[in-house]
C-alpha cells in the first residue's frame, strides 16, 4: 500500500473501531485509488459482495462498480390490521412479519417467495432479521444495489438495514482526511 494511505491504527483511533475495521477499509480505499473493482476488492478480501458493500458504503468509499450508496431505494415495513407488517417493493409485497400464533409476542417475517423464515421474540427482532438478508439480497430481489429499510423499534420507524460499522461521517473523516 502507498503513502498516501494513513496507517490503519490511527483510523481506528480516529473513527472508534477496532483496528481489524480500520485495516479492512485501509485495504479497500487503496484497491480504489489503484482502480479495482468493488468486485476484485471482495475477491482480495475473501468476502462476499454484500460484506464488500457494507464496507465501501459505511467508509464512503468509491469503486468503478460502485457509487458508495449515491441513491439508496427506500423501502418501509408498514403495519396492517391485525398485527401483519408488510414490506413492500411499489405495490408488490417483498416480505412479511407475523405473530407466531403462540401467544408469546414472537413474531416469524419472510421474504415472499423464498423458503427462509427470520423468527424473532418480537415483531422488532423477526423484521429487522429478516431486511438484513432482504439487504444482502437486494440485487437479486428487487435489482437495486443498495436499500435502506426502514422499520419498528420502540414504536419509532428507524432504519434496521443495513446495518453500518459505524457513523458514515465519522468513518468518512477519518479515513479521508
Amino acid at each position: 500500500m502507498d503513502n498516501d494511505v494513513k496507517m490503519y491504527s490511527q483510523v481506528a483511533a480516529a473513527a472508534g473501531v477496532t483496528d481489524q475495521e480500520a485495516m479492512v477499509a485501509c485495504y479497500m480505499l487503496g484497491l480504489s485509488q489503484a482502480g479495482k473493482t468493488l468486485d476484485e476488492a471482495a475477491t482480495l478480501l475473501r468476502v462476499t459482495r454484500p460484506i464488500a458493500r457494507r464496507h465501501a458504503r459505511s467508509w464512503s468509499i468509491r469503486f468503478p462498480d460502485y457509487p458508495s450508496a449515491a441513491a439508496p431505494v427506500f423501502l418501509t415495513w408498514e403495519k396492517e390490521k391485525g398485527g401483519r407488517w408488510v414490506l413492500l417493493d411499489g405495490t408488490r409485497e417483498l416480505a412479511d412479519a407475523v405473530s407466531d400464533g403462540t401467544g408469546t409476542g414472537r413474531y416469524v417475517a419472510r421474504i415472499i417467495g423464498h423458503s427462509a423464515r427470520y423468527d424473532g421474540s418480537s415483531a422488532e427482532v423477526a423484521i429487522a432479521r429478516c431486511s438484513e438478508a432482504i439487504e444482502e439480497s437486494c440485487v437479486h430481489l428487487i435489482g437495486a444495489e443498495d436499500v435502506v429499510i426502514l422499520g419498528p423499534k420502540k414504536g419509532d420507524l428507524v432504519r434496521v438495514a443495513p446495518t453500518n460499522i459505524g457513523a458514515p461521517t465519522t468513518l468518512a473523516r477519518a479515513l479521508h482526511s
